[in-house]
């Protein structure tokens, strides 16, 4: 187990933790412009968006007591059904998917490891592991590629000391989705050396062109898949995020959640498993993808000007 000193002072020990820039800039402005251009989600739905003709009487009754903390079964059974071969004790569900990404990173890495990052990112898998003592190696989207990675870099790069290899697919800040051979390709070096795949999966069902992007989840036995309702679905303030792994891990990832927010809130839980009822899923990712698709019309015309 690993010791965490959040606030480091010239004298103090401890794991010293980066500040997040970009987060920090985020949190200290995106509701003091009147016009956000910096979030990368879409914009967010309403409780009535989810909620049928007695959905507000089902609120109004339900007791806000402690839930089940790795999550409750219905929500669990509703996000194994986005993932091939996939049950409830391979899901811990988290608070956010900045929880998912914290537990996966701490409970795996240890000073001196190796990481193989995707870079660019969204930089929190990168920064945790510099702050564990990790050795970061980054994987950087080649835009001669079409935003892809050197994949015969990766296969160089990947040695007996990595731990892990962090992806995320779709990508942000590009986009880009990765190959069914570039997964492959992926995978290849990881099972090699015994190394986790980390992919942040986040943005599946935000995709332009409507096609789903495949999970890792399925393609090798040491894989965590990270997901949440905060982007392609719009859902944000609900905090709700998962892991999907190997049952092994999850019972030890649920050790750490137990020192970290034991639990996500009985109504989120509640309004994410309406979210993702199949039939309510996909016309939440259908509007997203509208809004998308529409927006990107507005920007191309005023980048264009």
């Amino acid at each position: 187990m690993k010791t965490i000193c959040v606030i480091q002072g010239e004298e103090e020990q401890g794991m010293f933790i980066e500040r997040f820039e970009l987060e920090r800039i985020q949190s200290e402005w995106e509701h003091r412009v009147k016009y956000n251009l910096s979030d990368s989600g879409v914009h967010p739905l309403h409780v009535r968006n989810l909620l049928g003709e007695d959905g507000a009487r089902e609120i109004t009754d339900l007791a806000l007591g402690y839930a089940q903390t790795n999550g409750p079964r219905q929500l669990r059974e509703r996000i194994s059904l986005l993932y091939p071969s996939c049950d409830i004790d391979n899901i811990l569900v988290t608070n956010g998917t900045a929880e998912a990404n914290f537990i996966s990173t701490w409970s795996t890495l240890n000073a001196g490891d190796d990481m193989v990052c995707m870079l660019p990112n969204y930089m929190q898998i990168y920064g945790i592991a510099r702050s564990l003592g990790v050795n970061v190696k980054p994987m950087y989207l080649q835009e001669n590629l079409s935003w892809a990675p050197d994949l015969d870099r990766l296969a160089e790069d990947v040695s007996s000391k990595t731990r892990m290899i962090a992806v995320c697919n779709p990508n942000n800040p590009t986009g880009a989705v990765l190959s069914d051979e570039a997964m492959e390709r992926i995978v290849e070096p990881a099972s090699r050396v015994g190394a986790w795949i980390l992919a942040d999966e986040v943005y599946r069902g935000a995709e332009l062109d409507r096609v789903r992007t495949p999970s890792f989840w399925g393609r090798y036995d040491k894989v965590l898949a990270i997901s949440g309702l905060s982007k392609a679905f719009g859902l944000p303030g609900l905090r709700i995020g998962w892991i999907v792994g190997p049952k092994d891990f999850i019972e030890h990832a649920w050790s750490y959640h137990d020192y970290t927010t034991i639990t996500a809130g009985t109504l989120s839980y509640h309004l994410a498993s309406l979210a993702l009822e199949p039939g309510m899923r996909e016309r939440i990712l259908n509007r997203s993808q509208d809004v998308l698709n529409e927006n990107l019309a507005i920007l191309r015309g005023w980048v264009d000007r």
